[in-house]
């Protein structure tokens, strides 16, 4: 995917935001793994979410991923999701400075995003 947004920045959009992360809620660590002095939450979930600009025009696309091994051979399309499903995975607000009315348009779909 990061090859894939790298190529997409450069080519097809004006501007690119990229979040990612690992979930940190309770209730989606995995596990704990000690360094010997701290405890290190290892998430149970990764996301990934962009917000793109073009000639004036938003779009939008999140990831949700499970932490295992997966087939390289898989369509990236299986983990597609919303923005604002993304933001009820993790309670996070994503893009809190984009103007009210375009936020609520662009998270709510994720048919608007094309690579």
């Amino acid at each position: 995917i990061a090859r894939r947004q790298r190529q997409m920045c450069i080519r097809d959009r004006d501007t690119l935001y990229v979040v990612k992360g690992g979930t940190i809620r309770d209730d989606q660590i995995l596990k704990y793994i000690s360094d010997g002095s701290h405890n290190i939450a290892v998430p149970k979930y990764y996301f990934m979410a962009l917000l793109s600009l073009k000639d004036g025009k938003y779009s939008a696309i999140g990831y949700w991923f499970e932490h295992k091994s997966y087939n390289s051979k898989e369509p990236f399309s299986k983990y597609e999701v919303t923005i604002d499903e993304l933001e009820a995975n993790t309670d996070i607000d994503f893009f809190p400075n984009l103007p009210s009315d375009i936020e609520k348009d662009v998270e709510k779909s994720k048919d608007n995003w094309k690579w």
